[in-house]
């Protein structure tokens, strides 16, 4: 497979990408497409679209500080789930000699759950931090997440450094 790092909207494949976020996770769980133009310029962010045989595959969107790399959003096109392709991407990622941390919701339906029987089969464990993320948009509620890293479990100090990090420059402040 090939990754390539997207750094503005005329890049090739981000509009496919773009819209399968768009289908993929909740307004709430997305940037707004201005944020998004905005945040590809961050040296720490990286939005990787990934492509195999020179077709769209899906795209992974991550941030990289310290010795951590924070998921923001991971998503594999609809018709070709359950190949093996997920995996693969996971794969290259721990390639990156980091510990990844990335939030997922609690398992409260049949594909909650199989996203998250997905990460554990790929060696990522649930933390017991309450956790909400953080609002993408001004008059939008946090949501309850939860938080699944590997290599074990994030301990108190990182955890910290984590959610530091994250509101300083992951998420968009409001005045």
């Amino acid at each position: 497979m090939e990754y390539s790092r997207i750094f503005s909207k005329k890049d090739k494949f981000y509009d496919q990408a773009i819209e399968l976020y768009k289908r993929s996770f909740p307004k709430e769980e997305r940037r707004t497409m201005a944020d998004q133009q905005k945040i590809m310029k961050n040296k720490d962010y990286n939005f990787i679209v990934v492509t195999k045989d020179k077709q769209f595959v899906g795209f992974v969107m991550f941030w990289l500080y310290s010795d951590k790399l924070y998921f923001e959003h991971f998503c594999v096109s609809e018709e070709l789930r359950n190949k093996g392709l997920g995996t693969q991407i996971l794969q290259w990622l721990k390639q990156k000699q980091r510990k990844m941390i990335l939030e997922v919701e609690p398992p409260t339906s049949e594909i909650t759950k199989r996203r998250i029987g997905f990460y554990k089969r790929n060696g990522f464990v649930v933390n017991d931090y309450e956790y909400y993320q953080l609002p993408y948009r001004k008059n939008d509620e946090r949501i309850k997440l939860l938080i699944l890293t590997n290599n074990g479990l994030l301990d108190q100090k990182d955890y910290a450094e984590f959610v530091e990090y994250i509101t300083e420059f992951v998420y968009p402040k409001f005045q």
